[in-house]
């Protein structure tokens, strides 16, 4: 009986191991079936054909990055640029010492005028791999390319208001958003161009401010060892290894106690005593205690970023608001986890999300990386690209970064919508019939001299916002368009109206791209937030209608 069941348990675990290498087999043939079937489709020029054969046998054998080579070049062949974007981004994941997806992203992205994404690319690649002599070649010589006086750059900062700092050797300099050398390498260090056009440097142990002629334009009295970056009127500043806050004629804002402290923007930056961090409003009041182990900041210094930032607490970085209160399902403005989990519960066919343009800030990498993935992992093509609304007939400045999920099963391409900006009109254009509504004699000479487009409309939230058209920026933008940007108004101005007009909800809204007959609060500050929180909904339109074209 026992040799029986030894014989048994041999047969059984013989039929196993026979299934599992029949099984084995099985799927290298169909593997190879599919890579045969798309190589047919390529000699025949059918490359979307092509390209559902090559996922097929990544489905068969998922780790393959040549395939994704392959997938890219094929959507490239298509004119599907994000499509195309992702492929090379799949295969850079899987690739090792032989970049050569890296090096294809590269070549498109000057091909298509993205000479900074290009430098980025590279940067972070080289930061990521051990293999990265060739990548630095690269960039190096891509650096050569950008420059207008010859010289070799060691180190190129991202883009930040119009302007990116060089180093060479031990010096910085200054490059404009086109590539080309304004400042020379001559620095010791440098910061950003603040809002009064002048950026701080150190040279020779001296610390003062430069303008883009390379002209001293400020100098305090007193020494400092560090000057930084003003912004809202107020500047950084390091005085006998102490830190503080100056105002922009140098007098002290603060008392000069702290380790660091980084530059305000956006209403608040950080301070460092000892080893810990606290959170400092514009005020330059605590928002909070010393609690933070760190306060992440950018190449430029700044911690702050739309109103948050990232900081450590515990073990875990995590993102926080002005007054260092956690973003997250209590957060009127962190929708990510809400938006993760009903895709996960609903499994919708296409997701559609946005966020402001600052999304796209390297401060932001991980977070940004970390949606896109949970994203992806729940089994969805994912795209994300920085749409201007300006593009698609909304008369406003309104860059925001839109994110598409088409899940795997849908057999089409998304494509993002086509640009127009040439239907795009001006504010006089759009709102010179509203201005004459209680008969202003003065209208269409307002609406000529409005003559572009509108800043950013802004709603705010229930913590911050309310009837007006934004901060000191702002409505220095809009008065160049002759409106007053201090309040809004109940109604149109009257025929004899002498002045600077302020705009009503129906006017803001208008500029929002919402059609007259839309309904929204009766009041002001809830109609101007529901209006300013909004996607424009042209822009909205055009994208949806591409996501409907995959869906029929």
């Amino acid at each position: 009986m026992k040799k029986l069941v030894v014989v048994a348990m041999i047969f059984l675990l013989g039929t196993a191991w026979w299934s599992t290498i029949d099984n084995f087999g099985v799927k290298k043939a169909e593997y190879r079936q599919h890579i045969a079937a798309a190589e047919k489709y390529e000699k025949q020029q059918i490359y979307y054909d092509a390209v559902l054969e090559y996922k097929n046998a990544l489905e068969e054998n998922p780790d393959q990055g040549d395939l994704w080579i392959k997938i890219a070049q094929d959507y490239r062949n298509l004119g599907s640029d994000d499509e195309f974007e992702e492929a090379c981004n799949q295969a850079i994941s899987l690739e090792d010492d032989k970049h050569e997806a890296l090096f294809m992203l590269t070549d498109y992205y000057l091909e298509e005028g993205r000479r900074e994404d290009a430098i980025a690319l590279l940067k972070r690649q080289a930061e990521k791999t051990k293999y990265n002599g060739d990548i630095k070649e690269k960039l190096q010589s891509l650096a050569g390319e950008v420059q207008t006086v010859s010289a070799d750059y060691d180190e190129i900062s991202t883009e930040c208001s119009g302007y990116m700092y060089v180093k060479s050797g031990d010096l910085y300099g200054f490059l404009n958003s086109s590539g080309q050398e304004i400042l020379r390498p001559e620095y010791q260090s440098v910061g950003l161009f603040g809002d009064w056009g002048v950026a701080p440097v150190q040279k020779d142990g001296e610390s003062y401010y430069i303008d883009t002629n390379n002209y001293k334009r400020r100098q305090p009295e007193e020494a400092y060892q560090y000057l930084g970056t003003e912004k809202q009127g107020i500047i950084p500043a390091e005085k006998d290894g102490k830190w503080g806050y100056l105002n922009r004629q140098f007098q002290p804002l603060t008392e000069f106690i702290y380790d660091a402290a980084t530059p305000i923007l956006d209403g608040f930056g950080a301070v460092k005593q000892g080893e810990s961090w606290a959170l400092i409003g514009d005020d330059l009041q605590m928002a909070t205690d010393f609690v933070f182990s760190d306060v992440l900041q950018d190449e430029w210094g700044f911690c702050s970023r739309n109103g948050v930032a990232f900081v450590k607490s515990g073990e875990q970085y995590i993102l926080v608001d002005a007054e260092g209160k956690q973003l997250g399902s209590e957060d009127e403005r962190d929708l990510f986890p809400e938006a993760i989990r009903l895709i996960s519960e609903i499994k919708p066919r296409a997701v559609m999300l946005e966020n402001v343009r600052g999304f796209l800030d390297p401060i932001f990498d991980e977070y940004r990386e970390s949606i896109l993935s949970q994203i992806r992992e729940l089994g969805y093509r994912v795209q994300i690209k920085l749409l201007n609304a300006s593009d698609y007939g909304v008369p406003q400045l309104r860059p925001r970064v839109v994110i598409i999920g088409i899940r795997c099963d849908e057999k089409k391409l998304f494509h993002y919508p086509i640009e127009h900006p040439e239907n795009t009109k001006t504010v006089g254009e759009t709102l010179v019939d509203l201005m004459k509504t209680n008969g202003w004699k003065d209208a269409d000479a307002w609406a000529a001299s409005a003559d572009t487009i509108a800043p950013t409309i802004v709603g705010g939230s229930k913590k911050h916002g309310g009837p007006d058209l934004g901060p000191a920026r702002a409505r220095k933008a809009w008065a160049a368009l002759g409106v007053d940007g201090i309040g809004v108004a109940n109604e149109p101005p009257g025929k004899d109206f002498a002045g600077i007009p302020k705009l009503t909800p129906r006017m803001i809204a208008r500029i929002q791209g919402f059609p007259d007959n839309w309904f929204f609060a009766d009041k002001k500050t809830p109609a101007c937030r529901m209006i300013g929180n909004a996607f424009p909904p042209p822009v909205a339109c055009a994208v949806g209608n591409e996501i409907r074209r995959i869906l029929e």
